[in-house]
């Protein structure tokens, strides 16, 4: 589910022409100190909160839980012209502004529950000590409601009700107007 969000994120970003590629995370280079501009999408390895579904549960197939699935997105911004620290947030917080109106935009027409968390600009752990960085990060968490239904391995639901036989009916009514010849009802099945 966090792929598919990237997928439109890079999309929407592509459009507004932003020029830093998105990608799939995690990364796994060991070092970053001197890092590729790029917005990195990642699903957290965290414990997941089990939560009880929205609304009614009047549909098939039937929802049984949400799962609270963690991400962020991380900006590694490197303005091209620039060195001093100052110039790269402002890059930063230029594609922060993308990244967030874009985040939005493909989490609301998903429809299914999302936040979007508090982002920061973060120092990395390689990177301390360093006089002088030559690039800014900033981390923006979010979470996604990902629902659980019955469903088969194939991804089908139940079969759905058809229509009352003679076999399904436990019991019948007789009604009708006063005069009028009775007419059967099946009730309940």
């Amino acid at each position: 589910m966090i792929h598919e969000i990237a997928r439109e994120l890079r999309t929407l970003l592509e459009t507004a022409g932003v020029p830093l590629p998105v990608v799939d995370g995690p990364e796994k280079a060991a070092s970053v100190v001197t890092p590729r501009e790029r917005i990195v999408v990642e699903r957290l390895r965290v414990p997941e909160q089990i939560l009880p579904p929205k609304g009614a549960n009047t549909r098939n197939p039937i929802h049984v839980f949400d799962r609270r699935l963690s991400a962020k997105v991380t900006i590694y911004a490197q303005d091209p012209r620039a060195a001093l620290p100052h110039e790269h947030v402002r890059r930063a917080d230029m594609v922060a502004d993308r990244v967030l109106a874009a985040l939005r935009q493909v989490l609301v027409a998903r429809k299914n529950g999302a936040e979007i968390g508090a982002g920061q600009l973060v120092e990395l752990e390689d990177a301390k000590g360093t006089p002088v960085p030559n690039f800014a990060v900033y981390e923006i968490p979010f979470f996604v409601r990902r629902a659980v239904e019955v469903r088969t391995w194939a991804g089908s639901a139940a079969e759905e009700g058809g229509a009352f036989t003679a076999t399904t009916v436990a019991s019948t009514t007789v009604v009708g107007l006063e005069g009028a010849t009775p007419t059967e009802t099946g009730c309940g099945a």
